[in-house]
C-alpha cells in the first residue's frame, strides 16, 4: 500500500475519509477531483481492475457537466436516500439480521466507539453502523495515531471488512456499472488489502499522528474522554400494539444502549395480568416490521409524474413551506370544504396523525369529514335502524353459558378480533358447548373452535337467514313472547300505524306477500347449502336455550351487507335470544365497561362528512356528490376534494378498491391538487404523494391504546428508542404547522408536547374510573388490567321491563320493520324489512357468465391489514396464495403451487393456487394486504387483491363491499 508521495496513514486516512463521504453525502466534484489524483497513483504500483475501474468512474464523473452531476447526485438520492423506493440496507445490522436495524450488531459497534470516547451526534440523524458512519470512524482512528493499529484491527475484523463486502455485493446488484458499483467495487477491495496492512502495521510503521478533517468529524461526532461514556444499563420498556390489530398485545422491548434486543412477552405484570394477551406472530415480529432498513428516513417532495415513486429529498422547513402555501392556498380558491383527512389505522392510539390533523383543520375553518369505517360500514349503519344504538355487545365472559355459539363470519382467531372472546370460546368448549360456523372458508377459527362448518356462498346470507326463520315459525319454535313485547313490525298484528298496509317480516317469509315461500329447499338453491342442513341449524338455534349467534364483520362487507346484519339481529329476536345470559343481540356488537382516554379535538365548524369509502367519488365526482350519495351536512358537496392528508394509512390505494381506477383519479393532479402522506414505509399509496414525511413507529412515540372491543384494560407504549433518521410524530409537524397558520396555541390546548396531551387525556378519564392508577405508576406498569369489569349483557334492562326501560328506538322498540327505511322509498335496494336482496357480482349477476368464480378476501394471522407485508421473517408459513376448490382447479388444469391469474375487467394479479376442500365450490379466496406491484403491463404481481374489488358502494351504508367480486381464474402459462 505504499505511496510516492504521502505516508501510508496519510494515504489510508485520506481513502476512508472519501469512502465516509461518499457514503453519507451526495458528491461533489472537489472530492471526486482531489480523490482522482489519489487513486490514480495507487494505480501507479498496482495492476489492479478495481483500480483501473475506479479511476475510470472519477475520471468519467469529474468531466460531467451539470445535468450529469445532478443526475449521479439523483443516483445516490436513489440508493442513499431512499427517493426512489429502494431503500438499500445500508447498515450493519440488517445485513445481519434481514434487514433489522437497532439491534446486537448496533450495540456492539456503539461499544467500539465508546471505548475510543465518541458518540455519534443525534443531530447526524443517522445510526452508529452506517457504512458511511462505521468508515467515518475508522478514519478518526487512523488521524488519532498508531497507538489504535489494535482498534483499527479489531474494528475492521469484527464489522467493517464483512459489513464492506456485503454492501458490495448489495450495491453491485443495483448497479450494474457505473460510479457507485465501481466504487463499491474497490471499497471491498481496499479493506481487504487494509486488513492485511494492519496485521503487520505495529511493527514497520512508526509513530505517527495526523490531523483530520474537524469539520467532518464534529459534524458527526462528539469525542470525549472515554472513561466519560460508560454504557448504559439494560431496560425493559412496555411497548404494546398500536396499530389496527384487534389483540392490542403488551410486550417488553429489552433497551441497551439504544438498541432493541429482544422483545419479552410471556407473563406479564401483576397489574396488566389477565385479559391483556401475551404478542402473537404478530407483534412477536415488531423488531422486524418497524425496525427496518426500509424505513422512510427523510422529507421528500414528488420529483416524477404522480404514482411513479419518485422523490427529491428536502428539508423540514421546506416540507412546512410547501405545506403553509397549499393550505391556504387551496382554502382560498376552494374552500375549507375541499380539505380531506383520509380513512387511516396504521396508528390507533389516542394519540393518532389522522385526528390531530382533522383538529388543526378543524381550527382553520373546518373540513370534509368521514363517517363509518372501511371495517364494519354495514354493521354501524344498519344495526342503529333496528336497536337504536352500536351498544349490542354482551361481555364475552357470557359464552360459556351459551347451549350453542354460531360463528357467522367470524375468524377471531386470525384477526384477532379481541382477546376476550378468543379466550372464552376456548372456555366454552372445553365446558362441551356445542360451536357452529357458518362461512364461506374453512377458517383456522372454525377449525379451531367449531364442532361444525357449514360453507354457504357469498352474499347468500340472507337467503340462509330467511329460510331459518321459515323452519322456526312454520314449526312454532319461535318466541312469541319476546317478538309482541320487544318488536315493532314482524307481522301484520305489530305494525306501526300508518304502515299497516305495508310488507311485515313474516309474511314476506311464508311467501304471503310475494308468493315465495322462503323454504330451506328455496335457499339452498341460492346458498349452495343443503336444505336439510339449513334446517337443522334453525331447529337447533331455535330449541337451545340460550344461544349465542356471534357474527364477525366480513359478512356484512358486501354488496348486500346491511341486510345481512338486520337479517341476524331479526334471528336474534325470533328465538328470544336478546337480552339473556348466554345469548347474543348479533348487530355491530360493541360493549364499553369503561371510558377510554381521547385527544378531544375540535369539532368541526362545517359539519360536513361523507361515507368514508367514497372519498375518490368525492374527488373524482366532486359537487355532483349529493345527500342521496351519503352525504351528510349538506345536499352536495360545495367543492371537490383538493387536498388530501393520508397520515398513517394505506387506504389512499391499497386498501381502496380498485387499485387501478383509483390510481388514475389519483394520478390526475388537476384533480386532487395536493397529497400529503405520513409513513414510516413507502407503501403503494405513499407513491401517490407530492410530500411524503417520514413517522415514527410504536417503538419511538408514547401512546396508550385500549383493545378492539370490550376494553378491560389500558396500555401504556413507550417510546423505547428516540426517532429514527429524520422522522416525526405527526404532533411535531402539525404543530409547527398550526403556528405557521397562527393556530399553536388553540392547537396545543396548552399541551408542551404530545406526552403532555396524553398525561392530560389519562388524568381526565382517572377523575371518572377511580380504579385507575396514578399516570407514573400506569407507564411504568406498561397498562392497568381492571379489576372492577361487571358481566355485561346488551339490553337485558330492556327485555326484563320494556314498559320502563324501551329501545332506543323512535318506537321504543326493536324495528324488525323500519319506518325510516321505508321512507326512503328504496325497496329494491333498501327494504324495510330484513329480507334476501341479492348482491351485485354474487351467484345471480349476469357477469357470472364471463367471471363465474366469486372472490373473498381474509386477514392472515401475520398481517393487521396490509401491515407487516414488507416483514419476510412473518411469513410463519402463510403465503399469498389463492384458495381454490378442487372441483374449480380441475376444470382449470391448476394444482396446488402453480402459478395463476386471476381478472375481472377492473384488474389481473398474478399468485399461486392452493387447492382445498376448505372453500366452498365456486368460490375463491385470497388473503387482503398484499402490497399492489404492478408490472410493465400493469399485472399485479404481489397478489393484491384490491386490484380485483368494486368501487361500487352498498345501498344504505354507502360502505365498503370488497368481498363482492367476480373473477375467473387460469393457469398464467395458459392464456
Amino acid at each position: 500500500m505504499a505511496h510516492p508521495s504521502k505516508s501510508v496513514i496519510d494515504y489510508r486516512a485520506e481513502h476512508y475519509r472519501f469512502f465516509a463521504l461518499s457514503f453519507l453525502y451526495k458528491p461533489s466534484r472537489a472530492l471526486v477531483r482531489h480523490f482522482l489524483s489519489v487513486a490514480a497513483g495507487a494505480q501507479t504500483g498496482d495492476d489492479r481492475p478495481d483500480v483501473a475501474a475506479l479511476c475510470k468512474a472519477l475520471s468519467g464523473a469529474a468531466a460531467l457537466d451539470d445535468k450529469g452531476w445532478a443526475a449521479l447526485g439523483g443516483e445516490y438520492s436513489a440508493l442513499f436516500e431512499g427517493t426512489d423506493g429502494r431503500f438499500l440496507p445500508l447498515w450493519e445490522s440488517s445485513f445481519i439480521e434481514r434487514g433489522v436495524l437497532l439491534n446486537e450488531t448496533t450495540r456492539r459497534v456503539k461499544q467500539h466507539y465508546r471505548r475510543r470516547g465518541v458518540r455519534l451526534r443525534a443531530a447526524s440523524c443517522q445510526l452508529e453502523d452506517h457504512i458511511g458512519v462505521e468508515t467515518a470512524f475508522m478514519y478518526h482512528l487512523i488521524t488519532a495515531g498508531t497507538d489504535s493499529f489494535n482498534d483499527q484491527e479489531e474494528f475492521l475484523r469484527a464489522h467493517l471488512r464483512t459489513f464492506g463486502e456485503s454492501f458490495r455485493s448489495m450495491l453491485q446488484a443495483q448497479m450494474a456499472g457505473g460510479y457507485w458499483a465501481a466504487l463499491s467495487d474497490y471499497f471491498a477491495a481496499f479493506l481487504r488489502a487494509d486488513l492485511s496492512f494492519l496485521g503487520s502495521a505495529r511493527t514497520s510503521v512508526p509513530p505517527v499522528q495526523l490531523p483530520e478533517d474537524r469539520e467532518f468529524l464534529s459534524a458527526l461526532f462528539d469525542i470525549a474522554g472515554p472513561e466519560e461514556l460508560e454504557e448504559p444499563p439494560l431496560r425493559r420498556v412496555p411497548v404494546s400494539g398500536t396499530n389496527n390489530c384487534g389483540g392490542r398485545c403488551l410486550f417488553y422491548a429489552r433497551v441497551q444502549d439504544g438498541a432493541v434486543l429482544r422483545l419479552d412477552g410471556g407473563r406479564q405484570k401483576p397489574e396488566v395480568s389477565g385479559e391483556a394477551q401475551l404478542p402473537c406472530v404478530r407483534g412477536a415480529g415488531y423488531r422486524q416490521t418497524y425496525l427496518n432498513a426500509s424505513r422512510l428516513r427523510y422529507p421528500m417532495k414528488r420529483a416524477g409524474r404522480r404514482g411513479e415513486g419518485r422523490f427529491e429529498r428536502i428539508s423540514w422547513d421546506e416540507a412546512l413551506d410547501v405545506l403553509t402555501f397549499k393550505m391556504k392556498d387551496i382554502k382560498d380558491r376552494y374552500g375549507p370544504a375541499s380539505r380531506y383527512v383520509n380513512y387511516a389505522t396504521g396508528v390507533a392510539g389516542v394519540m393518532r396523525g389522522d385526528k390531530l390533523a382533522r383538529h388543526l383543520l378543524a381550527l382553520d375553518g373546518g373540513y370534509l369529514g368521514l363517517y363509518n369505517t372501511y371495517s364494519s360500514a354495514c354493521a354501524e349503519i344498519a344495526t342503529p335502524y333496528v336497536y337504536g344504538t352500536l351498544q349490542t355487545g354482551s361481555t364475552s365472559d357470557t359464552l360459556p353459558d351459551s347451549k350453542l355459539i354460531i360463528l357467522w363470519g367470524h375468524n377471531p382467531l386470525e384477526t384477532i378480533f379481541n382477546p376476550m372472546t378468543r379466550r372464552e370460546l376456548m372456555r366454552a368448549r372445553k365446558e362441551g358447548v356445542r360451536i357452529i360456523a357458518v362461512d364461506p372458508r374453512y377458517s383456522d377459527s372454525a377449525r379451531l373452535y367449531a364442532d361444525e362448518w357449514i360453507g354457504l356462498r357469498p352474499t347468500t346470507d340472507g337467503a340462509f337467514i330467511d329460510a331459518m326463520a321459515h323452519v322456526i315459525l312454520t314449526e312454532g319454535l319461535q318466541d312469541q313472547a319476546f317478538m309482541d313485547a320487544c318488536c315493532l313490525g314482524f307481522d301484520r298484528g305489530h305494525m306501526p300505524e300508518g304502515y299497516k298496509d305495508a310488507e311485515n317480516y313474516a309474511d314476506y317469509c311464508l311467501g304471503r306477500s310475494d308468493g315465495v315461500p322462503k323454504t330451506p329447499a328455496w335457499a339452498s338453491k341460492i346458498t349452495g347449502v343443503p336444505a336439510e342442513v339449513i334446517a337443522g341449524l334453525a331447529r337447533e338455534y331455535a330449541r337451545s336455550k340460550p344461544a349465542a349467534l356471534l357474527p364477525g364483520l366480513g359478512y356484512q362487507r358486501h354488496g348486500n351487507g346491511e341486510q345481512a346484519v338486520r337479517g341476524l339481529i331479526m334471528l336474534a329476536c325470533l328465538t328470544g335470544n336478546v337480552g339473556v345470559r348466554g345469548g347474543n343481540a348479533a348487530g355491530l356488537g360493541h360493549v364499553r365497561q369503561h371510558r377510554l382516554p381521547s385527544a378531544g379535538i375540535a369539532a368541526n365548524p362545517l359539519g360536513l362528512s361523507i361515507p368514508s369509502f367514497l372519498w375518490t367519488d368525492a374527488v373524482a365526482r366532486g359537487t355532483a356528490l349529493t345527500a342521496k350519495d351519503g352525504v351528510r351536512g349538506a345536499g352536495h358537496l360545495p367543492a371537490p376534494v383538493k387536498m388530501i392528508f393520508n397520515l398513517a394509512g394505506n387506504a389512499l390505494l391499497n386498501q381502496h378498491s380498485d387499485v387501478n381506477a383509483t390510481a388514475k383519479i389519483l394520478a390526475d393532479d388537476s384533480l386532487c391538487e395536493f397529497i400529503v402522506c405520513s409513513d414510516v414505509f413507502m407503501t403503494p399509496s405513499a407513491k401517490f404523494a407530492d410530500l411524503l414525511l417520514p413517522g415514527t413507529s410504536l417503538f419511538e412515540t408514547e401512546n396508550i391504546c385500549s383493545p378492539w372491543d370490550q376494553g378491560n384494560y389500558l396500555l401504556y407504549n413507550s417510546g423505547a428508542v428516540p426517532p429514527l433518521f429524520e422522522s416525526r410524530f405527526e404532533y411535531g409537524w402539525l404543530s409547527e404547522l398550526a403556528g405557521r397558520l397562527g393556530l399553536k396555541g388553540d392547537f396545543t390546548k396548552g399541551h408542551a408536547t404530545a406526552a403532555d396531551w396524553l398525561r392530560g387525556s389519562y388524568e381526565e378519564v382517572r377523575l371518572e374510573e377511580k380504579e385507575l392508577p396514578p399516570y407514573d405508576v400506569f407507564k411504568q406498569s406498561g397498562g392497568w388490567q381492571y379489576k372492577n369489569n361487571k358481566s355485561f349483557v346488551a339490553f337485558e334492562n330492556e327485555v326484563r321491563d320494556p314498559a320502563n326501560h324501551p329501545f332506543p328506538t323512535p318506537s321504543g322498540k326493536i324495528e324488525i320493520f323500519s319506518p325510516r327505511l321505508h321512507d326512503m322509498s328504496q325497496p329494491d335496494d333498501i327494504p324495510a324489512i330484513p329480507k334476501y336482496v341479492p348482491s351485485f357480482e354474487g351467484p345471480a349477476d349476469e357477469k357470472r357468465a364471463q367471471y363465474p368464480l366469486q372472490l373473498i378476501a381474509w386477514h392472515m394471522k401475520t398481517r393487521c391489514h396490509s401491515i407487516h407485508f414488507h416483514a419476510d421473517p412473518l411469513d410463519a408459513g402463510e403465503e399469498q396464495v389463492l384458495w381454490m376448490h378442487p372441483e374449480d382447479a380441475a376444470v382449470r388444469g391448476v394444482t396446488s403451487g402453480d402459478e395463476v391469474s386471476v381478472w375481472n375487467g377492473r384488474g389481473k394479479a398474478y399468485l399461486k393456487a392452493h387447492i382445498t376442500d376448505r372453500i366452498v365450490p365456486g368460490a375463491v379466496a385470497m388473503p387482503q394486504g398484499a402490497w399492489y406491484r404492478p408490472g410493465l403491463d400493469g399485472t399485479d404481481l404481489g397478489g393484491c387483491i384490491n386490484v380485483l374489488t368494486t368501487l361500487r358502494p352498498t345501498p344504505l351504508a354507502k360502505g365498503n363491499p370488497q368481498h363482492s367480486n367476480l373473477v375467473e381464474v387460469a393457469l398464467r402459462r395458459a392464456e
